[in-house]
């Protein structure tokens, strides 16, 4: 198997976020592990930085110029804590002690760096701030997201290799499809699948039915037989080595109506849109406005009412969403996380990564969703996805 990002990378990293920091006291970094899946922002600071995956508990990375200690949420991770980190001080203890320990390690001189700490349990973050006033905490989330965006040739190569595995689902989709299995079983085979091909992590969503209504993703909502003429929508997202890669692809079971043809052609031409649109140092914006205003035609142009749909895309990396370029990207399934205010204007820069996926959802007439991840490359956007976009027509005996 090909190596992962090199430790060299991630201390650099933490280098150039110290610097541009102006060099704290310290950097303090929290982070759940990645049994959260995409539940979390913070665990892709910490792997970002520090390669580190705390599992089930939660860590706390502290560093400066001199010196660095890895505080454990777990007594049981520590082993795997040594095996990992070199010249790191690794110390199992409570989150009551976390701030007790910070104080006496690196002092209460100055001021103090922040990462992750807005998902930092109200436990830790009180004892933090008895130690450390608030005004002496430094917010450096926006300042690392920066630092996150353009991909380094090692993080290409891995997420390259998780494209791969999703390309391996898609081409299994069909032989793991029954009418006896309902559908979670059919996501069982296929995460179990992604898991043995080397992936950390693996969610599917999986959505079959006359009329597709959205997402789908837990064994209660996923309990469908397989029916002719159903749609087919399979959503992938999986991890290899700490990075996120994530696809949609569709069909139907035998051949698929007109609406359904309508509704895959209408968002293949979105993500079209979206494609061209995606260049280096053009708006994150450019993309979204694209997708949207295609989305927007095809309503119109085939007199569809009331549709739904989930948000067209975000920025893919250590974190499912990754921070600031995926802000431009509003959710509108659901009125309550409707954009409140303006997303800042970011630039794309060359070798960010983005999965864009169009969708549509109308009631009677069915939904559509097709998901790719672009590599920003000079002249164009690349997919790293190979497995095409076609609408499938698949078989069931």
């Amino acid at each position: 198997m090909a190596p992962g990002v090199a430790e060299a990378e991630w201390r650099g990293r933490q280098v150039a976020l110290y610097a541009t920091l102006e060099c704290p006291t310290a950097v303090m970094v929290f982070g759940y592990g990645s049994a959260l899946g995409a539940g979390t922002q913070s665990h892709g600071a910490m792997r970002y930085l520090t390669g580190w995956d705390s599992h089930e508990a939660m860590s706390l990375f502290i560093y400066n110029d001199k010196h660095s200690v890895l505080l454990l949420s777990s007594p049981f991770l520590e082993t795997l804590a040594k095996t990992h980190f070199d010249d790191t001080q690794i110390l199992p203890v409570p989150v009551t002690e976390w701030a007790a320990i910070a104080a006496r390690t690196f002092g209460e001189i100055g001021p103090l760096a922040t990462i992750g700490i807005s998902e930092m349990p109200q436990a830790a973050y009180q004892s933090l701030i008895s130690r450390f006033p608030e005004p002496q905490l430094i917010e450096g989330d926006s300042t690392l997201a920066m630092q996150r965006m353009r991909k380094s040739a090692q993080e290409i190569a891995v997420l390259e290799r998780g494209a791969a595995i999703c390309d391996d689902l898609f081409s299994a989709l069909p032989a793991c499809l029954s009418p006896n299995h309902p559908a979670h079983q059919t996501q069982l085979e296929l995460e179990y699948r992604a898991r043995l091909a080397g992936s950390d992590y693996c969610k599917t969503w999986l959505t079959i039915d006359r009329c597709a209504d959205g997402p789908r993703y837990w064994s209660k909502e996923t309990n469908q037989t397989l029916k002719e003429g159903d749609q087919v929508l399979l959503g992938i997202a999986l991890t290899v080595e700490g990075y996120w890669a994530h696809g949609i692809r569709m069909g139907t079971i035998g051949q698929p109506s007109d609406n359904h043809r309508r509704l895959w052609s209408v968002v293949h031409d979105a993500l079209t849109c979206g494609q061209e649109a995606l260049q280096q140092n053009t708006p994150v914006s450019a993309p979204v406005a694209a997708m949207t205003k295609s989305l927007d035609d095809g309503l119109q142009d085939n007199d569809w009412q009331n549709s739904r749909r989930f948000r067209t895309g975000h920025s893919l990396g250590t974190s499912y969403e990754e921070p600031l370029a995926t802000l431009p990207f509003t959710q509108d399934w659901h009125p309550n996380f409707a954009a409140k205010g303006s997303a800042p204007q970011i630039d794309i820069p060359l070798d960010s990564v983005f999965e864009l996926h169009p969708n549509l959802f109308v009631p009677t007439v069915g939904g559509a969703a097709l998901g790719e991840m672009f590599l920003v490359e000079t002249t164009h956007a690349r997919p790293l996805l190979q497995f095409p976009r076609d609408l499938m027509e698949l078989h069931i005996s």
